[in-house]
């Protein structure tokens, strides 16, 4: 038995790659908007091994919050929230948020996980604006594909509670 083999080895895996890649594409399901609402409440500050440290420049950067909440979204219905990030403190009052991970489960146990950053603005003593974007890079059950991009913007204190909206389009 004779087997295949191409003339030119570099354009067989050239048609492989693209062949996984429609795959993967036809797997994606439609957009669709996507909105959530979530209250969050600040359950632990500090460090986080992923948060990256200023040498020489302690409290700078380097800290994080870790957060917990509820609230409702779009596809999902009831969602308990589980983000964290990383902080930084910018000039004049303002911090940025980065690395932040975000994690919405439904009541089914379906996961929808996101990739967040932001900003926080004082927009009067003890009370902060929130605004960012995230980016959902997976997911579970019917979610196990999903991706999306969007805003995200809400109010809260920088130490305790945090009230944010998240609007934007998912495909799963």
């Amino acid at each position: 038995m004779k087997l295949f083999k191409p003339a030119a080895p570099h354009l067989a895996w050239l048609m492989a790659l693209l062949l996984l890649a429609c795959a993967s594409l036809a797997n994606a399901g439609p957009s669709r908007p996507f909105k959530a609402t979530l209250d969050l409440t600040v359950t632990g500050q500090g460090r986080l091994e992923k948060c990256p440290g200023v040498e020489g420049q302690p409290g700078q950067s380097g800290g994080g919050q870790n957060l917990n909440g509820s609230g409702h979204a779009a596809h999902l219905g009831a969602v308990q929230v589980g983000p964290s990030h990383c902080v930084a403190l910018r000039p004049n009052d303002t911090f940025y948020f980065f690395n932040g991970e975000m994690t919405l489960t439904a009541a089914n146990g379906d996961v929808v996980r996101a990739d967040y950053s932001g900003f926080l603005t004082l927009v009067s003593p003890g009370n902060y604006s929130f605004e960012g974007n995230y980016f959902i890079k997976d997911g579970t059950g019917r979610f196990q594909d999903a991706s999306g991009t969007g805003a995200l913007f809400g109010t809260g204190d920088l130490s305790s509670f945090l009230r944010l909206t998240a609007e934007g389009r998912i495909s799963y």
